[in-house]
């Protein structure tokens, strides 16, 4: 089965809080066939007994990605925030990664993600600029329901700046997931994680809008 699916850099309206009166940029992105979805949100110990980093990723593997410039391969694309509650820093940027074939598979019912891969993020904060984390998976993703869920979408998302509308179809199923993500040589996966994953199908249009 063929599928497509639209995702954009859902952060780059950061982006236009440090730049106002820049110039208007439209990104697209298609995926096509099997995508694994992972969005998740944990707390790390930080620098102190009193603090903790709390950190949300989404990150979808695709077997195949078509960007703004037409270029095709299998991809990575989602977005990192990091916040550092004993700094104050706070670090946000998307990423959208070309990937060899072999980095993410899948089968019936399953599908695999290996990629590792840099992430720039923009920091907010005492030091402020720019930080490169190094995002590190190593995932397998499972169906736990025997059956699909069709499912129509609808989302706009604006802040200053930016906005982000899409809309879409899938054919959705719930994913049990196993393996390490590591964010900087950190480990995301501790027991108090929150998570949801998917394998996914889907056809739906974005446009991501930044000034």
């Amino acid at each position: 089965m063929r599928t497509t699916s639209l995702l954009t850099g859902l952060v780059l309206g950061a982006f236009a809080l440090c730049a106002p009166h820049a110039q208007a940029a439209v990104t697209r992105v298609v995926t096509s066939g099997t995508t694994a979805n992972l969005n998740l949100v944990t707390s790390i110990p930080g620098s102190r007994p009193d603090c903790t980093i709390d950190v949300w990723v989404v990150l979808m593997g695709s077997t195949t990605v078509q960007r703004t410039d037409n270029t095709t391969s299998t991809g990575a694309i989602g977005f990192v925030q990091r916040v550092d509650n004993c700094t104050d820093e706070f670090e946000f940027g998307s990423f959208n990664v070309a990937l060899a074939a072999s980095a993410f598979t899948s089968t019936a019912g399953s599908a695999t993600l290996k990629a590792t891969f840099p992430v720039v993020l923009d920091s907010f904060g005492p030091a402020g600029g720019t930080v490169t984390r190094t995002l590190a998976a190593n995932l397998v993703y499972t169906n736990v329901e025997n059956n699909s869920v069709a499912a129509r979408s609808f989302s706009m998302l604006r802040a200053p700046g930016f906005t982000l509308v899409t809309r879409g179809r899938s054919i959705y199923n719930a994913a049990s997931f196993s393996g390490q993500l590591t964010l900087g040589g950190t480990t995301l996966l501790p027991a108090q994680a929150s998570s949801v994953a998917s394998i996914e199908s889907a056809t739906s249009a974005t446009i991501d809008i930044t000034r």
